[in-house]
């Protein structure tokens, strides 16, 4: 999908078909269940417990909880206050599928109805793939144009819009680089191992962009140890407990 002279068509057509989905209506809660807030503090959980503790064997101490508390509280606060719709949670480059013009999508058997904002930030912010910042920006106002035209909640102005984008794609990544450290501990798959360094690299910048995020930016930047993320096959100790399978997918 991406790398060949047919990007900007797929992506284009991703936010379209983005915007059709974000249309649907739900006529019963139990056909696309809520994201629920207190999936979304497991989900932020995954990167302490199997990154830093697991992968990496550190223990996160009393201070570094606080600011991960809170760091979290911020971003879960932004998250909830979004128009709600129907996320599909994975819409990135490896669930998409270009083919002659056209763009088939997988994966969607775990759509939850929850944040507008969180497949735009799997899209643009994907863990795989990374897109110029000044692209980034262009798609954003692309799909903030479509979404209007659609009649979808607005999601704030400009720089609402785009805080609420930064900080929905930092949840998902550090929820990504936890759920890719847990393969390696609990599945034994190293598979997702060189995927971490690039995504904490996504996050150290994002993050310094937004002076509430900063404690974390540092954090990752001192406590990651991005070259042992990168190389490590010997297996530390499991972390001290496991989360829920259901709040984070492993891919």
């Amino acid at each position: 999908m991406y790398g060949s002279a047919n990007e900007a068509a797929a992506v284009e057509c991703a936010l379209h078909t983005l915007v059709r989905i974000q249309s649907l209506t739900r006529t019963t809660p139990d056909l696309i269940p809520d994201y629920a807030t207190s999936r979304l503090h497991d989900e932020f959980e995954l990167c302490p417990t199997w990154l830093v503790e697991g992968l990496l064997a550190r223990t996160v101490s009393a201070a570094e909880r606080a600011m991960l508390d809170d760091v979290r509280g911020i971003l879960i606060a932004s998250i909830s206050a979004q128009p709600r719709c129907c996320v599909h949670r994975d819409y990135h480059s490896r669930n998409l599928l270009w083919h002659q013009g056209r763009l088939g999508i997988v994966d969607f058997q775990d759509a939850l109805w929850g944040p507008q904002l969180y497949d735009l930030a799997s899209l643009l912010r994907d863990c795989y793939h990374r897109f110029p910042e000044t692209e980034v920006v262009h798609w954003r106002r692309r799909y903030a144009e479509l979404a209007r035209q659609a009649g979808l909640p607005s999601t704030g102005d400009a720089a609402t819009f785009a805080q609420s984008f930064d900080y929905t794609a930092v949840q998902r990544q550090i929820k990504a680089i936890g759920i890719f450290a847990r393969l390696k501990l609990r599945d034994h798959r190293n598979t997702h191992l060189e995927d971490i360094v690039p995504v904490i690299d996504q996050l150290i910048s994002v993050t310094a962009n937004h002076q509430p995020l900063a404690p974390l930016s540092r954090w990752l930047m001192t406590r990651s140890d991005r070259p042992r993320c990168a190389t490590s096959s010997e297996r530390p100790g499991q972390p001290p407990h496991e989360s829920d399978d259901s709040c984070g997918r492993s891919r």
